[in-house]
């Protein structure tokens, strides 16, 4: 993502939050082939990622810190639960 793609204000936020909530509802209520809470949690995973991402860069513009310092690098961890919590990282 870049920053020329995301909302300037809280405002936009707010309302591409709320488009897309009705929108994902209207098109898991419309689907036939596939359950309800299915499309569901798989989106929210998503929104919740974008809607992390646009919180953090709009608070960073805020500050009026440089855009170019801020940086959203994608690293997957592998693993169980288990054993995250009893890793060295977690202490």
């Amino acid at each position: 993502m870049t920053y020329s793609d995301a909302p300037a204000t809280r405002e936009e936020l707010i309302r591409a939050y709320n488009l897309l909530v009705g929108g994902i509802d209207e098109y898991a209520t419309s689907d036939d082939d596939r359950a309800y809470g299915g499309i569901i949690r798989a989106a929210k995973g998503k929104l919740v990622e974008s809607m992390a991402y646009h919180i953090i860069r709009l608070a960073w513009q805020e500050l009026g810190a440089s855009p170019t310092r801020l940086s959203f690098e994608d690293t997957r961890l592998t693993g169980s639960l288990s054993n995250l919590s009893t890793s060295k990282a977690c202490r």
